[in-house]
């Protein structure tokens, strides 16, 4: 029942915190995700919340479901901490407040009580960069989500005139979410006057204020932090408060939360409250005690709620002493080009650092220190199945667990890494463009979005309605049809997106085409998969014959389309493949690491170029792998392939389309991975082909398929792929027995 289940979308986060959870060096830093740590870089607990919970256990409460809006005690005084013992709107009962599954439990409830109960549903307004997890959970209520720049990249400042300019310009009853402060990522907090003015332009036009605070106490002040919020509700406006126990408690794995609902009236108040309890009670029916249990205990106490007080501004004279020190260690003692003063005037535990994405790469490889990216180190396994087929040791690089799906997301994910970080568009909001309706689009809308940015794809009118809806699903800011041929849809791209881009009005905002392949910064992305490789790969047996290799692999086995994958590897190599050294192998010559560039007939781009001696278009793509079919590779392609860097072969095979197919069926049933057509063909050459093309293949020998992945393929054509190739096994058995 469950076999045509697709993966869900990837999350960056989730392998970011798994690789770093699983990094045993002493020194390794984990800065991907927003928790206060200790100075050994350890989760480090309250001293007040230890003393709470002897409290507690001496309670004995037991273990009962609690109330579907949560703990009237403890939803009281959160109400007060957020919005002052006093505030009118707390007094007088318009506020509705419930308990939820910590800060993010509280922004997912309020985003589906929008979606389903205002008519019309308005469009969320986000000022970006943002949360990473707040577009994607917007989109998942069904809430269209419209962004606006809020940090101005160039002075570190944030971009306030054109915060207004959003406000005044979104439809009456719009939404706008903003940080109550620390905010994240850039930790650039909106100052009281700004609250202010946000407040009257708000109110003016009938918006609905959405504030997420998930940091209460760990900027200026339990009070301070809160002022923004106190600031919209003694203006009256409609607002809902998002507030999370999970930093300022330390309670991150209790998942202890409060949504607020701040209304005109008493009536509109329960009313909302009651709602909020059906929706509740169909989505997790209650919420955690525990952590609720432990706040209510500290808040109640007079002096412990002074010892937690006390806590939080050490926490805060910390985190302000750690600012001091980078930016002394940047701007003095390493006198690191830029101005890093900003990172001294932002509050709380994020800042946006100037830094590129090789430099991100390199803080996470060579120095454990782990940063998000929009692509994931992919396992390598060794098949015992594949190396007796082949008779050598096979391993697989499963790029198919890629967040998009295949290894574009790496090179698509650094070219839009390195748009972010180019000083030419500091203070710009950018929009991605791509004109792939295959692997390409889906990494480029998936890469953008993690990053928190927009894409639009521009497909032919022939593209898959199965990769449209992913393209879609994934985020897409829209998918526009257009052409008959990818050529067709890339030129409407171009001319109404990009080539006019210098002389449109709005300095503020810049569209960026992302190519399919042929790019330096898609190659170098490309590249990190052999940073993996010499990591992942077992050290050598040295004295043995296929030691002269200098690579920890002899082989390795990728698909090639366009060619960007190709590019990338040789990219990668380059970097770690010394150029040989005849002198250190006194009794042999060095080996080549060979590089099978593999491909389908009728989309043979590469081979038929190499076969011309140039570069030469096919006249069209007749294989069923489409996603190779790009009718030209790269230049960069051809001239790797006819002249690579020392210490590289590269060989150009074509197989069929059938011996595609057979290669999905065989990684199906080996590994329950469903790749397509463009992915099988390297597996079924990898197993099948390798000694026509390495004569001197030992049991030792080390082959890496790339398993490049790719979405154009489902359960029913996998099925369709086994039949065939179960039909077309037995005709060549009935042709030798004749």
């Amino acid at each position: 029942m469950f076999d045509n289940i697709p993966p869900g979308p990837a999350d960056p986060f989730f392998h970011l915190k798994k690789k770093a959870d699983e990094d045993d060096h002493p020194d390794k830093v984990d800065i991907g995700v927003g928790i206060y740590r200790s100075e050994q870089g350890t989760y480090q607990e309250l001293a007040v919340v230890k003393r709470a919970k002897k409290i507690l256990e001496q309670l004995e409460l037991g273990h009962d479901y609690g109330l579907t809006t949560g703990d009237d005690r403890f939803l009281k005084l959160a109400a007060e901490v957020m919005f002052g013992q006093e505030n009118e709107a707390l007094v007088s009962g318009r506020i509705a407040s419930v308990q939820t599954l910590s800060g993010t439990g509280a922004n997912h409830t309020a985003a589906v009580l929008i979606a389903r109960l205002l008519d019309p549903k308005p469009a969320i307004y986000l000022g970006v960069p943002t949360w990473n997890n707040m577009k994607p959970l917007c989109e998942y209520a069904g809430l269209e989500t419209i962004e606006y720049p809020y940090l101005d990249r160039e002075t570190s400042e944030l971009s306030f005139q054109p915060c207004i300019d959003a406000i005044r310009s979104a439809p009456t009853g719009s939404v706008f979410v903003l940080q109550g402060c620390c905010h994240n990522p850039t930790g650039k907090d909106i100052t009281l006057d700004q609250w202010q003015r946000f407040g009257e332009e708000i109110k003016a036009r009938g918006h609905l204020a959405f504030i997420d605070i998930a940091y209460q106490g760990l900027g200026d002040g339990l009070d301070e932090d809160a002022a923004g919020v106190r600031i919209l509700s003694r203006l009256g406006i409609d607002m809902i408060v998002c507030q999370s126990f999970s930093k300022n408690f330390a309670l991150y794995g209790e998942r202890c939360g409060v949504l607020h609902v701040v209304t005109r009236s008493v009536e509109a108040a329960t009313n909302t409250k009651d709602q909020l309890r059906s929706l509740i009670r169909r989505e997790y029916s209650s919420s955690p005690a525990y952590g609720s249990r432990l706040v209510t205990i500290v808040l109640e106490d007079p002096e412990l709620r002074q010892q937690w007080v006390d806590e939080l501004a050490s926490m805060r004279a910390r985190l302000i002493q750690n600012r001091q020190r980078l930016y002394k260690e940047l701007s003095t003692i390493l006198q690191t080009p830029g101005d890093w003063k900003h990172i001294v005037e932002e509050k709380g535990l994020f800042s946006c650092l100037a830094i590129t994405p090789a430099q991100c790469n390199a803080l996470n490889d060579n120095y454990h220190v782990h940063l998000p990216k929009p692509w994931i180190e992919t396992p390598l396994i060794e098949s015992a199945t594949f190396s007796k087929a082949a008779g050598c040791k096979i391993f697989l690089k499963l790029e198919s667990l890629q967040p998009s799906g295949s290894f574009k997301s790496r090179g698509i994910g650094n070219l839009i890494l390195t748009s972010l970080s180019d000083p030419s568009n500091n203070g710009k909001t950018l929009h991605f463009f791509s004109s792939s309706a295959g692997n390409a689009g889906l990494a480029a809308v998936i890469a953008a979005r993690d990053l928190g940015c927009s894409c639009t794809v521009v497909v032919p009118v022939s593209a898959k309605p199965m990769m449209i809806q992913k393209i879609r699903a994934a985020g897409a800011s829209d998918v526009i049809r257009h052409g008959a041929s990818w050529f067709e849809a890339d030129s409407y791209l171009r001319k109404n997106f990009i080539e006019n881009e210098d002389s449109k009005s709005d300095p503020l905002t810049r569209n960026i085409y992302i190519p399919p392949f042929d790019h330096p910064d898609i190659w170098r992305g490309a590249g990190t998969l052999v940073d993996e490789l010499v990591k992942q790969l077992p050290p050598r047996h040295h004295g043995k014959t296929d030691t002269c290799c200098p690579f920890p692999a002899d082989a390795i086995v990728c698909s090639v389309g366009g060619g960007g994958l190709l590019n990338g590897i040789i990219d990668g190599l380059e970097r770690h493949l010394p150029v040989p050294q005849p002198a250190t192998l006194p009794q042999q010559a060095a080996k080549k690491l060979q590089i099978l560039a593999v491909e389908t007939s009728g989309a043979d781009s590469l081979a038929h170029s190499l076969h011309k001696g140039y570069l030469h278009p096919l006249p069209a793509i007749t294989s069923q792998a489409i996603t190779l079919g790009a009718l030209c590779v790269a230049q960069q392609t051809l001239k790797n392939a006819q002249s690579p860097p020392p210490g590289i072969k590269v060989t150009s095979i074509v197989g069929t389309d059938a011996d595609a197919a057979r290669g999905v069926v065989r990684l199906c049933d080996e590994l329950r991975l469903e790749v397509e057509l463009a992915c099988g063909i390297s597996v079924q050459v990898g197993l099948d082909r390798l000694r026509e093309v390495m004569t001197d293949l030992t049991p030792d020998s080390r082959v890496v398929i790339v398993v490049c992945g790719g979405n154009d393929v489902s359960s029913e054509m996998i099925t369709g792929y086994r039949q065939s190739s179960r039909v077309a096994g037995n005709e060549k058995r009935r042709e030798s027995m004749l």
